[in-house]
């Protein structure tokens, strides 16, 4: 699952390991099934998701699989990588590879969710790495596409794309920003998707939108989530700190 917040913590530069491409699996199934589970865990390092580009590169050296299957990947990968890194060239390096993988993916099959949503991430990332608002044009354009073509994706993922888009984007005449725009897309994604983590956005949402109550009821159902599904330390503390906040202000889960 994609989430656009947070910051890459300060480090060394990263250092990819001597032996990233050792001991792969041999087949198409086991190098896919390795790279989907490198990526999509929420607790995968630095050296775990070039593991899984390092998995992409091995099937694509060896001629294995359809194309597109591997691009919408090689850019999950690549953007999840690129964001967590602290090094401004090395993300941007990872960055700029997202971008490539995901236009390969949209141009190998149009009509299929992965691609777009995987390019509007990356897009996401360079614009939010850049600070340039012409690059939020065309991430909107692909994040629309990605809606149209799948809203579940990636629990509600171009649902809550959109919805961020939308919430941190400055507001007219500037750019694009609507944070009544914003609550009305992460409300969808909540009914689509209801994890904690929509829920935390959409408290977000709220909260800037200044919809207290709301945005203290969405909180509180975003901490509420226990099991595999709980919001993760980082998470939790920042909820905890909007329902401060929220308290502070006259507001307990209801009118003040």
């Amino acid at each position: 699952m994609i989430y656009l917040v947070g910051c890459a913590s300060a480090q060394a530069p990263f250092v990819p390991a001597a032996d990233r491409g050792e001991g792969l699996p041999e087949d198409l199934d086991g190098l896919l099934a390795l790279v989907d589970q490198l990526q999509s865990d929420r607790g995968a390092n630095h050296a775990d998701l070039d593991r899984s580009l390092a998995a992409i590169e091995a099937a694509q050296g060896r001629g294995l699989g359809a194309p597109f299957e591997l691009h919408w990947r090689e850019a999950r990968g690549a953007s999840l990588l690129g964001r967590a890194l602290s090094d401004a060239k090395q993300r941007q390096t990872f960055i700029a590879r997202a971008l490539q993988a995901g236009r390969l993916a949209v141009e190998a099959e149009p009509e299929r969710v992965e691609g777009h949503y995987f390019l509007a991430v990356a897009l996401a990332f360079d614009a939010e790495n850049s600070q340039e608002l012409e690059r939020i044009a065309p991430l909107v354009e692909q994040a629309e596409r990605a809606l149209s073509l799948g809203e579940a994706y990636d629990e509600a993922g171009p649902l809550r794309l959109l919805g961020k888009i939308y919430l941190e984007a400055p507001e007219w005449p500037t750019s694009i920003g609507d944070k009544e725009r914003a609550v009305e897309l992460l409300a969808r994604a909540v009914e689509v998707s209801p994890t904690a983590m929509n829920h935390y956005f959409l408290g977000e949402a709220l909260y800037h939108d200044e919809q207290l109550s709301e945005s203290y009821a969405s909180f509180t159902a975003a901490l509420a989530k226990s099991g595999r599904g709980r919001l993760e330390k980082p998470w939790r503390a920042l909820a905890e700190e909007y329902l401060e906040e929220i308290g502070l202000a006259g507001y307990r889960g209801g009118a003040p």
